[in-house]
């Protein structure tokens, strides 16, 4: 789809959202030019935020056995949003959510996560890191410094690394981590509008 978009003439972007923005990376990385630019909302590489539990670093051991296919986290507060009334919604809908419930989840995202997800991300993580140096795409990335689930640190670490000429690196201080329903998530769309109209 990003190839047929690019040959009829259209010109592309990207974003993505926690680890989505990971693939925004990887369609820079693969794709150079091609990519107009680049969107990378709390990029998640590692799962270092201030919410994140001592025992997720126990996870990459049971991603060698067979609790990675059945064995699920069910996630808790404050479900990465820092406004009281929207986290207060996300609450009600998590509280009674149950594994294979799929209704409201376009809404309110999936209440639970399986330990295969952890083992993935950081293997995508360790394939990401030795290519940010080629990645040389306009790129803006926008991180919470409060961020519950992957510290700005994240973002710092792509910043540095990546190669392009025109990269931004946007810091907000009243969100946590799911920062496009948050309370600054007007911010972040003007920030990704001026972007785009700068590129």
């Amino acid at each position: 789809m990003f190839l047929e978009a690019h040959e009829s003439g259209d010109t592309v972007y990207a974003a993505g959202l926690s680890m989505s923005a990971l693939f925004v990376l990887l369609l820079a990385e693969e794709f150079g030019a091609k990519l107009a630019g680049g969107i990378c909302l709390a990029p998640t590489l590692f799962f270092d935020g201030w919410n994140i539990p001592w025992y997720y670093r126990l996870l990459p051991l049971a991603s060698y056995t067979p609790l990675k296919y059945n064995f699920y986290f069910k996630e808790g507060p404050p479900y990465g949003i820092k406004n009281e009334k929207i986290r207060g919604m996300v609450h009600r809908f998590y509280s009674n959510a149950k594994l294979k419930d799929i209704d409201g989840i376009s809404k309110y995202g999936y209440a639970f996560f399986p330990v295969s997800l952890f083992h993935q991300l950081r293997r995508l993580a360790r394939k990401i890191i030795p290519m940010l140096g080629r990645i040389d795409a306009p790129m803006l990335l926008i991180h919470p410094q409060d961020d519950d689930t992957a510290s700005v640190k994240n973002s710092q670490l792509i910043y540095d690394r990546i190669s392009s000429d025109f990269k931004k690196l946007v810091i907000l201080t009243g969100s946590y981590h799911v920062i496009t329903a948050d309370q600054e998530r007007e911010k972040v769309a003007c920030e990704m509008v001026d972007f785009l109209d700068a590129i």
